[in-house]
């Protein structure tokens, strides 16, 4: 007679293979329920504070499902993972300084996470915050580290001598070489609070508006009541 599909089999081949088949099915289900870092996009976007965003992971998931008529054949099925929720955003900053970005949906991020559960410290920030519960590696726990790219979305024309603060497209580029400040825009526009300063043994001033020179621009005096000179 055969042994029950549900037991450990009648002899002991039968069962050492049956147990290390159900180590398999259990080794596999640990494995799928650690999380450390899968690519997302952005589904929404919550300049907050704190900044948060829904992503939705990039990458379809194969899940091994025990067969429900007991035997242990595991059952591969693939399949999308839910909406990430309330994820806080990372973004470069230090020091009372930040560089932020208008984030939209369809943006490209990595979706890492967390050892323990985040929402007290998300919360209340500082030291001392007992997580909520005793999860690790929580799909609930999602933190969206900006940068990463997938081909299609690569950027063109990428600086392989300067560091550049630039729009996707290239038509605003703020780019720091090692000898020169470039900036490139449609329009630039500086506003000063207090003082705005020049100092360079030579400044070029240039300008097509109106076909007007700035060297021969002159005010009348309030004191002499004449013409001043043109800028030296």
């Amino acid at each position: 007679m055969k042994p029950a599909p549900n037991s450990f089999g009648a002899t002991l081949q039968e069962r050492l293979g049956q147990s290390v088949s159900r180590m398999n099915v259990l080794r596999t289900e640990i494995k799928q329920s650690i999380r450390v870092a899968v690519p997302a996009i952005v589904q929404s976007f919550n300049p907050g504070p704190p900044a948060t965003c829904v992503l939705q992971i990039a990458l379809k998931e194969y899940f091994q499902k025990s067969d429900p008529t007991g035997v242990l054949n595991p059952i591969t099925v693939l399949a999308d993972l839910p909406p990430l929720h309330d994820c806080p955003v990372k973004l470069p900053t230090g020091g009372g300084w930040s560089i932020t970005f208008p984030i939209q949906p369809g943006d490209e991020c990595m979706a890492v996470f967390s050892d323990a559960a985040l929402d007290a410290w998300l919360q209340s920030g500082g030291y001392n915050n007992a997580p909520i519960s005793q999860r690790r590696h929580s799909l609930s726990d999602a933190i969206a580290d900006f940068g990463l790219r997938s081909t299609p979305r690569g950027i063109a024309n990428y600086s392989t001598e300067s560091m550049q603060l630039r729009s996707d497209d290239g038509t605003v580029v703020i780019d720091l070489a090692l000898d020169q400040i470039t900036i490139t825009a449609p329009n630039v526009v500086v506003n000063a609070t207090a003082q705005a300063s020049i100092i360079a043994p030579t400044v070029t001033l240039g300008s097509d508006a109106l076909n007007r020179s700035f060297l021969s621009h002159t005010h009348t005096s309030a004191t002499a009541g004449s013409p001043t000179g043109p800028v030296l």
